[in-house]
């Protein structure tokens, strides 16, 4: 998740991590470099969470956090949200290993994207609640090993896609599209690059995710 401060712009809420795990660089360095740049009065406050889920840790850590800018006296303009995907990770393995060990699963058990979906739409709403208007972001590609996250991720994606249609305050940026994961040794070097691993961008990933960003807020925002 990232806020906008609303005396100068947006509000985050996700780490990023590069290179193994060892580079910091979330990618609110580059919007808030863009922003300035741009004449925007926008300051974005990063508030990530390495690992982080919907369902798990953003709905309990969002209504503290606007209730916390609140408090603070900090007006919150915007919040841009990328959520979900290790919400339906860690569901795979979980099915996986319960399949494994040859255990019984409740029918619903496998609708995680519906789910998260839920709980999207639960941020949403406290988001609306507290005036703050959300860009969504779809959820990117990944090279995780288990068809079934790609199956869960793209349902996720086709129901963010439509979340202006039921919140107002909600616009979407379908990032997804323009950060394609490389797949196969024939990949564009240059579309590998962006790339550190199986779910985390590279430092330049990052920045041009960042760039993305600034591009679906920027239209939105005041200048100084």
């Amino acid at each position: 998740m990232t806020p906008l401060d609303g005396r100068r712009g947006p509000f985050r809420v996700e780490r990023c991590w590069a290179t193994g795990y060892t580079e910091y660089r979330p990618y609110s360095i580059t919007l808030q470099q863009l922003l300035d740049a741009g004449g925007y009065s926008a300051k974005v406050r990063e508030r990530g969470k390495s690992g982080d889920t919907v369902l798990r840790g953003m709905m309990k850590r969002l209504p503290a956090l606007l209730e916390e800018a609140q408090h603070l006296g900090l007006r919150v303009d915007w919040l841009v949200l990328m959520g979900g995907i290790n919400d339906i990770i860690r569901h795979a393995e979980e099915v996986r290993g319960a399949v494994e060990r040859n255990e019984t699963l409740p029918l619903e058990y496998g609708l995680m994207a519906e789910e998260v979906w839920l709980g999207l739409q639960k941020l949403y709403g406290v988001c609306g609640r507290h005036g703050v208007k959300v860009l969504a972001l779809t959820l990117l590609e990944t090279g995780w090993e288990l068809p079934e996250v790609e199956a869960e991720r793209a349902r996720l994606n086709d129901l963010i896609r439509g979340a202006h249609v039921r919140h107002d305050h909600v616009h979407v940026l379908d990032v997804a599209q323009d950060l394609p994961y490389p797949s196969g040794s024939s990949a564009d070097p240059a579309v590998q690059a962006l790339w550190d691993d199986v779910v985390h961008l590279s430092p330049a990933g990052y920045d041009r995710l960042g760039a993305l960003v600034y591009d679906g807020l920027k239209h939105h925002l005041e200048k100084r």
